[in-house]
């Protein structure tokens, strides 16, 4: 890994520039996407969302620097992945403040850019449940493409859903089928629910280098076989392996938390182990815990494991290397 004067950190001739553009550009299909189904509504709670955190990135480097900082695109690129993981009829003020958390709180003072340990969109969405869980996890009930959008103002006449996540929890099977909860016909956060589209999404940005494959194959790995060895659902192990993926956030922050290449591992083995890890702590939270999202969490509590884990494998490999070359 080589390091820049400033942040943030450049990995393997990747930019991170070019990761928040690209990471952004994936976030509008989903936008995209959510349209179709819901209208305005969600599309100005991820534009609210970036803005925000584009916004205070800005103002906090005019008041610390006196002037404007170099690379704030991140800072929007975190503001809108906190906003796909809000319901779509969250009130506006919900994804400004997540966005403005994300930056301002988990982003530039310890550091900023490449510096920071904790992902600043996992500790944004992590803020906002613990504070407004209520408004977190308020979905409405999903609706057909292009038809019976949401309203632009009051949302309090629009019928409630139950998102599968929160099914599973009681441990009972989803009412919806694993088809429509991969394909956005289930009740869920923005962009979480289309998870083809996820999948899509995640292709583009390994071939642009800007996520790690092997961090998001681990993690989804982990929460499969998980699901599968100690099943919620009594409707088999490899059913509930599959609901474990599909319910949730789990795919959507496999692709735009997990496998960030910049709050990731530089070494493969690492990047595996620690996928795995963060899949162990995400099923335990999602058993014994009181949210029905949580995936984030665990990815902020296992960020603060990345450093530890490359030194000390590092140093490993390193006396490993040196026996088998006195050999």
């Amino acid at each position: 890994m080589t390091r820049t004067k400033v942040a943030p950190f450049v990995r393997q001739g990747v930019s991170s520039m070019a990761i928040s553009m690209d990471v952004l550009l994936a976030q509008l299909v989903l936008l995209a996407m959510s349209y179709l189904y819901y209208g305005w509504r969600p599309v100005l709670l991820g534009l609210l969302g970036g803005a925000s955190s584009l916004s205070a990135q800005l103002l906090i480097g005019l008041l610390l620097t006196h002037r404007l900082p170099e690379r704030p695109v991140s800072a929007a690129a975190y503001g809108m992945t906190v906003a796909l993981l809000l319901p779509p009829s969250a009130p506006y003020w919900l994804p400004v403040a997540g966005g403005v958390f994300a930056t301002a709180v988990a982003s530039v003072p310890l550091g900023g850019e490449g510096h920071s340990p904790f992902h600043p969109a996992a500790a944004g969405a992590s803020f906002l449940t613990i504070c407004f869980a209520g408004q977190m996890f308020a979905y409405p009930a999903p609706r057909a493409p292009m038809t019976n959008f949401l309203p632009l103002g009051d949302t309090s006449a629009v019928p409630a859903g139950t998102s599968p996540a929160s099914v599973m929890k009681e441990g009972v099977s989803p009412l919806t089928t694993l088809t429509e909860a991969a394909t956005g016909q289930a009740a869920g956060a923005i962009g979480a629910v289309f998870v083809l589209v996820i999948a899509a999404c995640a292709l583009y940005l390994v071939a642009r280098r800007a996520v790690y494959l092997s961090s998001i194959l681990s993690f989804l790995a982990g929460i499969y076989l998980i699901g599968y060895l100690w099943p919620r659902l009594s409707t088999g192990p490899i059913t509930s392996g599959l609901w474990e993926l599909l319910s949730g956030s789990a795919v959507f922050v496999a692709v735009f938390l997990v496998g960030d290449r910049r709050y990731a591992s530089k070494r493969f083995w690492v990047r595996i182990g620690l996928g795995l890890l963060t899949a162990a702590v995400c099923m335990a939270m999602r058993y014994y815990g009181a949210y029905e999202q949580v995936a984030f969490f665990a990815v902020l509590l296992v960020n603060a494991f990345v450093p530890l884990f490359d030194r000390r494998l590092t140093h490993l490999f390193g006396k490993g290397g040196a026996l088998r070359a006195k050999e």
